[in-house]
């Protein structure tokens, strides 16, 4: 699936960055995507996505080795990066 993504800074969640196609972006840009999201969005998108919380860091962790933590369980998945960029951009534009 191709879809537009929206990068979004987390200091200005209204001021858009740049487009880009989900399937195009990088491990990089994946963490950057992740660490720009509030706290509560990386929530939101721990729980829509089902990540399961044994392969996440404890909460009290900082948001980076969070989104890290998550990209290295969803590396493993045969489908990649997309569905978990899906349930992201779902979530920034909302």
């Amino acid at each position: 699936m191709m879809f537009d993504f929206v990068i979004l800074s987390r200091r200005n969640p209204s001021f858009i960055h740049k487009t880009t196609r989900a399937s195009n972006l990088s491990r990089s840009d994946a963490l950057r995507q992740l660490k720009n999201m509030s706290e509560v969005q990386f929530k939101e998108l721990v729980f829509v996505y089902k990540a399961p919380k044994e392969y996440l860091p404890n909460e009290d962790k900082s948001i980076v080795e969070q989104a890290i933590r998550l990209l290295e369980y969803v590396e493993q998945k045969e489908e990649g990066f997309e569905p978990l960029l899906e349930v992201l951009a779902e979530i920034i534009q909302h």
